[in-house]
């Protein structure tokens, strides 16, 4: 059965070498980058994925937000090489890495998207990723809503990732968005969450009060517009309860591959194929459900660039 994890971290080797350059040698990340080969060395990554049947990833950048390294106006241009070097792996690799999230420096509003207008149009990005934490409270500013307001527009999903320690706090994210109305100014828009939201599906009966903002719908049905991934929700009980929670349609196999090795992979898929649910449900969140929002094999038919091997 093929299976699209829809988020795999990796860190391109070309990016890599910049962000060394510019930074020199940052020792949390290249201490925590050199523990875990997978992220920069393709060989060793390709002989994982070679071990799981019908496996590819969706591509995105590891680390830390970039605004947390680097000075604004050198995170704008790492942004920019970042989604370089990721365009040029699933141009190589289309195949095993079927698309990318782009990658954005919330430094400066304007350019983040202009970025995302770059790596969507010029590059194919699948989609933009955002770090949960990135922005603060700045995601609270108008020009901030207009990165959002951009991918909406562009009809492309966004994933927001939790920074270290933020974890806990998606679903306290996903209430911003719900009772700030971005859901109701935007309908339809597509933000992908890890962990399967989080402690959403814990919380799901205490999240916010219903009186923050007038909204067009009861506010606990927002929460199942989210689009759920397995991203570090690797047990089978975990998995079992986001099903429970959101809808068939809104929940997708990711695993954030490339720091746990074997494990990291085999214990989702193993989690999802020991569900009580039929060959077709598993292959909606397998990747049917990740293709619908991301159109990355109606991309690949329209890309032929992408078909090079």
């Amino acid at each position: 059965m093929r299976k699209v994890d829809a988020c795999a971290h990796i860190f391109p080797r070309s990016f890599w070498g910049k962000m060394q350059a510019h930074a020199g040698r940052l020792p949390d990340i290249a201490d925590h980058a050199s523990g875990m080969p997978l992220f920069t060395n393709l060989d060793q990554r390709f002989r994982l994925m070679d071990r799981f049947d019908g496996y590819e990833q969706i591509l995105s950048l590891a680390g830390p937000a970039l605004e947390s390294i680097f000075a604004p106006d050198v995170a704008i241009d790492m942004a920019r090489y970042a989604n370089d070097a990721l365009a040029e792996l699933t141009e190589r690799h289309p195949y095993r890495f079927p698309g990318f999230f782009a990658t954005l420096s919330v430094a400066s509003p304007d350019a983040a998207m202009a970025e995302i207008h770059h790596a969507v149009k010029d590059q194919g990005a699948l989609g933009v990723r955002i770090l949960a934490n990135a922005a603060g409270p700045m995601l609270d500013r108008a020009d901030y809503t207009a990165i959002f307001r951009a991918a909406y527009e562009l009809d492309v999903p966004i994933a927001l990732y939790p920074a270290p320690g933020a974890d806990r706090g998606m679903a306290g994210l996903q209430s911003h968005f719900v009772f700030s109305g971005l859901m109701d100014d935007l309908p339809g828009i597509k933000i992908m969450t890890p962990q399967l939201g989080g402690l959403t599906t814990l919380t799901q009966r205490r999240i916010g009060p219903p009186t923050m903002r007038p909204l067009k719908k009861p506010y606990g049905e927002y929460f199942k517009d989210f689009y759920a991934n397995t991203a570090l929700s690797r047990t089978r009980e975990a998995i079992a309860d986001g099903l429970s929670y959101h809808p068939r349609d809104r929940m997708m196999f990711a695993t954030a591959a490339s720091d746990d090795g074997v494990q990291g992979i085999l214990n989702p898929i193993q989690a999802i194929d020991s569900l009580d649910i039929d060959a077709e449900w598993k292959q909606d969140i397998f990747w049917r459900n990740a293709a619908k929002i991301m159109a990355f094999d109606r991309r690949e038919e329209t890309q032929p660039i992408r078909l090079r091997t």
